[in-house]
């Protein structure tokens, strides 16, 4: 079983013309395994407010996550660029930089995306508060 283990993992180091897709595929199921670690119990937490409050907050994330995303897809690039320009190990400088900004650029991804779900819970939040004094203050005029 080992063998053929190890017999398929050379096809995929020796013919990176395709073997680059296999790669893509394994940042994109890692690196959102990882952002679902820090962004899924916070979603779940919202999922304990009233409906129309999740929803609003939902929406406000989508347009707010952008840039989220796009610190996510740069690590894909930069992944993609190496499988393909890397013929042997260890790795240069050139070539650990570009790690190193992959890296930087998820971690700015994951930091992004929190940022949109706070700034969206915020502006809902305010929203919820500016309506709930507006109640008291009609409340105290009957």
């Amino acid at each position: 079983m080992i063998e053929y283990i190890t017999s398929y993992l050379e096809v995929i180091q020796e013919e990176r013309f395709w073997s680059w897709t296999l790669i893509g595929i394994v940042y994109l199921l890692a690196g959102l395994t990882v952002r679902g670690w820090f962004l899924n119990p916070v979603f779940n937490q919202a999922h304990e407010i009233k409906k129309p409050y999740y929803h609003e907050i939902k929406q406000v994330y989508l347009k707010k996550s952008m840039a989220g995303w796009c610190f996510f897809f740069i690590p894909l690039a930069f992944i993609v660029v190496l499988w393909n320009g890397v013929k042997s190990f260890p790795l240069n400088a050139q070539q650990w930089s570009a790690v190193m900004a992959a890296t930087l650029s998820f971690v700015l991804s994951i930091i992004s995306h929190l940022k949109a779900f706070t700034i969206a819970t915020l502006s809902v939040m305010r929203v919820a508060v500016d309506e709930k004094d507006l109640q008291i203050a009609i409340q105290k005029q009957h």
